[in-house]
């Protein structure tokens, strides 16, 4: 090869791994979807207590202490 294929070689593969210089993009980066607006909540659910509902507050206290454990760790709810 020549110098010139090998200089040109050396900086191809240079150039990805150099963060001093801007690259610009070979393709032109564009949103592929449009942007999500979520709707206007119309009619909101009411706040009600577990028991008026039938379920007891010992069932989502429960629920609650098990998802908090999965993510977090060993935070507990406590049922007032």
């Amino acid at each position: 090869m020549g110098l010139v294929t090998d200089s040109r070689a050396l900086m191809m593969v240079r150039q990805p791994l150099d963060n001093t210089s801007a690259t610009r993009a070979v393709f032109e980066q564009a949103p592929q979807e449009p942007r999500f607006v979520p709707p206007v909540i119309q009619h909101p659910f009411e706040r009600v207590a577990p028991e008026s509902q039938g379920i007891a507050s010992s069932h989502v206290a429960a629920f609650l202490n098990k998802s908090r454990i999965s993510q977090r760790g060993t935070t507990r709810w406590k049922i007032t």
